[in-house]
């Protein structure tokens, strides 16, 4: 004997029901109730190996009930008998736990015949219900793939407007590093040549004080060999040191020049680097 409860908010369902399932040989009506709750009182007290269960009650409806019946009742199997034909109510049934979905306007042959499948532990549908099942998945399917093509196509267009942002904005970065590069390099000729400028300068004053003495003294000329050897001492003394002062800005151009070329050199493979990572996404 298989032990049925039946659920439905409907009075006049119910009698039918139970009409029906009194003619069985194999089926036994434990109880009928109004809604999940008074479902569940008499669950509590009575082992009821199937559930056939409306959707749309008051006070508990048809999800919930199956939901705490495969929770506290694992052993009742639950039929839904509702006049919802949609995809979501069907599925979301069936998640819960449902082992069987029909249309109230199911014939009474196919729900006997429903009850003694899902007994046995298959799974059923109504009549018609898994082609429309099928008809709207694909329809949902057809629907999906057209907006993901959308969005993939935005997508992409927002990631080259991004990418080019981000090619732009590597230009300027060079273009600044340049431009600092530039100023270094304007600044140290700037320097060299004013050291030149007073290198000259101090040459000449020295000439010319040597000549303004030779004049001032032009008798003497032993006083003029020393004053021109004593001169030409101190100009070559200073002759060396600016040179050398000369040589420490060439050698101190030099090592800086090549820092900063090091630096571009770096630089311009980072960002050849960059750029070849964001041509490759």
């Amino acid at each position: 004997m298989i032990r049925i409860l039946i659920v439905d908010d409907q009075n006049f369902t119910r009698k039918a029901l139970g009409a029906v399932f009194n003619q069985e040989p194999n089926f036994f009506i434990v109880g009928e109730a109004e809604n999940g709750v008074k479902a569940l009182e008499i669950m509590d007290k009575e082992a009821i190996e199937i559930a056939v269960v409306d959707l749309d009650m008051p006070e508990m409806n048809g999800f919930e009930l199956t939901k705490k019946i495969r929770q506290n009742f694992p052993q009742t199997k639950v039929i839904i008998l509702s006049g919802r034909d949609d995809r979501d109510s069907i599925n979301k049934a069936v998640n819960l736990g449902a082992r069987g979905y029909l249309l109230k306007n199911t014939s009474t042959v196919e729900v006997i015949d429903t009850i003694n499948y899902v007994q046995r532990g298959y799974f059923q549908l109504g009549p018609g219900l898994f082609e429309k099942l099928i008809s709207q998945s694909i329809n949902y399917e057809l629907e999906t793939a057209e907006h993901l093509s959308e969005l993939e196509t935005k997508s992409e267009e927002e990631y080259k407007q991004l990418k080019q942002e981000m090619l732009n904005q590597h230009e300027l970065v060079r273009q600044d590093i340049f431009a600092e590069l530039e100023l270094k390099i304007d600044d140290l000729k700037s320097e060299l040549k004013q050291g030149l400028n007073k290198f000259q300068g101090q040459v000449s004053q020295r000439l010319q004080s040597g000549f303004d003495n030779l004049e001032n003294n032009p008798k003497n000329s032993q006083f003029v060999s020393d004053f021109w050897q004593q001169r030409y001492r101190e100009l070559s003394k200073s002759i060396n040191l600016l040179d050398n002062k000369y040589q420490l800005s060439l050698s101190r151009i030099s090592k800086e020049t090549l820092v900063l070329r090091y630096c571009l050199i770096f630089l311009l493979f980072i960002f050849l680097i960059e750029s070849i990572v964001i041509l490759l996404r």
